[in-house]
């Protein structure tokens, strides 16, 4: 009986020839009901911002795909039993302090591919059972760790325009489980910006322009599986990075590239005879690549699969063994050089 009216519901609409107002639950052909959840759909309808008829005991809310450009205060603060949000795919620049208040439930959040720029510290705080978060593909740049007078934390960019994610954001949700900041434009990463997440198991960096890692930025992550860091600017590792990390720990470092996509995106350009460790845990099996990658591309002369290293992780590398030391690739430089941005992680200090 209720995929008759459900069917009914969608003819209705075709014949209307656009979206027909929501006021029966039943009978409404962007919410329905299975089992005991209510979902509330409203994708690519074009909306400018988020719609006031949400019903309260809405489980999952889908806004995907619209114009919605910001999430202001209490927004969806009556949505204390919505476990799945998604505003991804829309022209969000403002994310409110305040805007997921009230979401004591919410354990998916989807925001990615939209404009944020700016997150606050404390946005994601109410959000007790967070566990996936999806920031990828936005305009992030950097996460601000200084500190004004007054205690809040902001970043001082030289031209007034850099677009950062402040330290703190993170703190509260310590169910956290999956962060993703890849496609962004993150310079480098530093001690801090993870702290207290002691949940998180998946974390994905790929596809910035990180080129430093300061020692001590991944030490509270005690339950870390992956970290994906390919497709930056990295050229080495410290063992110290990962000294507090659990093992197995799979990284992510080199993301094999399609023919079409050599010179438009950058791998890591690795200094191979500096990572005689991290060929050691992975001959040990204490690090292990994630299947679909590839080993680290050289380009200091070494051959990965060749390298040769002492016990004591010191490269035993022979010209003659295990190196081409005339086949740096110049195409790799010149990629460096076609991918170069300005990084002011030295002002944010």
């Amino acid at each position: 009986m209720y995929n008759t009216i459900l069917s009914l519901a969608v003819l209705l609409l075709l014949l209307q020839g656009g979206h027909a107002p929501c006021t029966d639950i039943r009978n409404c052909v962007n919410e329905y009901i299975s089992g005991n959840d209510f979902y509330f759909y409203r994708t690519w309808w074009n909306l400018t911002q988020v719609p006031s008829d949400i019903p309260a005991e809405a489980r999952r809310v889908d806004l995907a795909g619209n114009a919605i450009t910001s999430l202001p205060a209490g927004v969806f603060s009556h949505l204390s039993q919505c476990r799945i949000l998604s505003v991804d795919n829309n022209k969000l620049t403002c994310v409110d302090r305040d805007a997921f208040k009230g979401m004591v439930s919410l354990a998916l959040l989807f925001l990615f591919k939209n404009k944020i720029s700016h997150v606050e510290p404390g946005t994601f705080r109410p959000l007790l059972k967070l566990s996936h978060l999806r920031l990828e593909q936005n305009e992030i740049s950097s996460l601000s760790s200084r500190q004004t007078p007054d205690g809040t934390l902001q970043t001082v960019p030289p031209d007034g325009n850099i677009s950062h994610i402040d330290i703190g954001t993170f703190l509260g949700p310590n169910s956290l489980r999956d962060i993703a900041l890849y496609h962004n434009q993150l310079c480098t990463i530093k001690s801090g910006w993870f702290s207290g997440m002691y949940a998180l198991e998946r974390l994905n960096l790929m596809f910035n322009n990180i080129s430093s890692i300061e020692k001590g930025a991944f030490d509270s992550l005690h339950s870390i599986k992956s970290i994906q860091l390919s497709n930056n600017r990295l050229s080495t590792l410290s063992p110290d990075l990962f000294s507090h990390s659990p093992r197995p720990l799979e990284l992510i470092l080199t993301f094999p590239l399609q023919p079409h996509e050599e010179g438009l995106l950058l791998n890591n350009p690795w200094n191979c005879t500096s990572l005689c460790w991290l060929k050691l845990e992975t001959q040990n099996g204490t690090i292990k690549w994630s299947p679909f990658v590839a080993e680290p591309q050289c380009t200091d002369g070494a051959l990965w699969a060749s390298l040769r290293c002492s016990d004591e992780g010191e490269s035993a590398c022979s010209h003659n063994e295990c190196c081409l030391s005339s086949t740096f690739q110049p195409q790799i430089a010149a990629s460096l050089q076609e991918h170069t941005v300005v990084c002011t992680d030295s002002l944010l200090s």
